[in-house]
This record gives structure tokens, sequence and C-alpha cells, in this order.
């Protein structure tokens, strides 16, 4: 793999990884948008997106440590872009934010994730504001995951309120599309109900 890192073939990574993906879980991850937005797409760009989504590959592997490693990587590169040109990348930073919290989570990582997953929930929270037929399928995963970071901290009343909210946005997202969202609808209502027996 460092071949493919020293070379700048981040898509020949991504592909390496995916080629070992024997059991791939299902988790609230958040995938960059595809590199080619313009034809030209700069090297940065391309880079965060792949970093991001190898880095859930990764995970979904349970390779826990190099997808924390490729995630912070992307993390700083849509940082610095969302620096620049906040319109065009707040979104890959808050998927990247919360797909890098969620990897924090599994290692018990608690205070990191903490911090990465709530940073991507207000992002998502103001981006669903505006343009809420985009944005409020990823603001209801990153509720789903601060919810059960809550349940880690013993927050119940915190993590209920969270499930509640994103149990909400999928209910109304089923309705026109239950082929979609009804899993999630069934597994957040698992997650509520979890979070009820806590108290």
């Amino acid at each position: 793999m460092r071949g493919l890192t020293e070379a700048g073939d981040w898509a020949g990574l991504a592909r390496y990884w995916m080629a070992h993906d024997h059991a791939p879980a299902r988790r609230h991850h958040v995938r960059a948008a595809a590199p080619g937005r313009t034809r030209e797409a700069p090297s940065a760009p391309r880079r965060g997106c792949t970093l991001n989504n190898l880095g859930t590959v990764q995970h979904d592997s349970n390779a826990l440590e190099v997808a924390r490693d490729s995630l912070e990587e992307g993390l700083g590169i849509y940082r610095d872009l969302a620096g620049v040109r906040p319109e065009i990348y707040r979104p890959d930073l808050a998927g990247t934010l919360n797909n890098l919290g969620s990897v924090q989570l599994d290692l018990d990582a608690l205070g990191a994730a903490q911090a990465a997953l709530e940073e991507g929930l207000g992002i998502l929270r103001e981006l669903a504001r505006v343009r809420p037929e985009v944005y409020r399928p990823a603001l209801a995963g990153a509720l789903s995951n601060v919810g059960t970071l809550q349940r880690k901290l013993n927050a119940h009343e915190m993590a209920q309120a969270s499930f509640e909210e994103g149990l909400q946005i999928y209910t109304d997202l089923a309705r026109a599309r239950p082929e979609v969202y009804q899993p999630d609808v069934i597994r957040t209502l698992n997650n509520l109900g979890r979070a009820q027996r806590d108290f």
C-alpha cells in the first residue's frame, strides 16, 4: 500500500481496501461527494474525498486505527478547503467529522468522538435548515451516532432525545421513500428502545 500512497494513487488505495472488505457492517457513514465536481478536480478535494471513502471502507473492515488515520488526514484537508470555500466544502467537512467520530466511538475514544460528532452535527443542523431536502438524511444519521455516544456516556435522557429526533426525520422520509428509509426507522426504534431501558 505504501507504493500507492507514495505515487498518489488514492483511488487505487481505495480499490485495494474494497477488494479486501469481506464483512461490511451497516453504519451511519456519510460518503463524500464524487471528486469530479469538474473534470479538472484539484488534487486536494479529490484526495480528501478518497480518504473519507477509504476510511469508511477500513471502518467497515474493522481496521479501526488505519480508518482513524485516513479520516483524520481527510478532515485536515476538508478543514482547509472549508476555510476558503465553506459553501462548497462544509458538507464534506461535516461528513468526515461524522465518520471520524463513529470510528473513535468504536475505539472507545469517547472524548474525541464527542468533539467530532457534536461539531459535525452542528454543521449538519445549519445545512438542513437551508436545504432540508438534501441534508435531513445525513442529519438523522448524525443524530443516531450522537445518541449512541450519549448512551456510552450514560447521558440517557440526551440519548433518548437524539434518537427521538432522528426517528422523526426518518419517519418523515420513509413516508415518501419507504424502500429506502424504513430500515433506518426500524434501526432507530431499536436504538431508542435500548435507550429507554437504560433508565
